[in-house]
């Protein structure tokens, strides 16, 4: 996983993997 500079999570390459998580911490 990515971690932004924002501080949210980016799954893009595993968006189908865990689609169930969001990146809403």
């Amino acid at each position: 996983l990515a971690i932004e500079p924002d501080g949210s999570i980016a799954y893009k390459e595993y968006e189908d993997m865990i689609a169930t998580k969001c990146t809403c911490r």
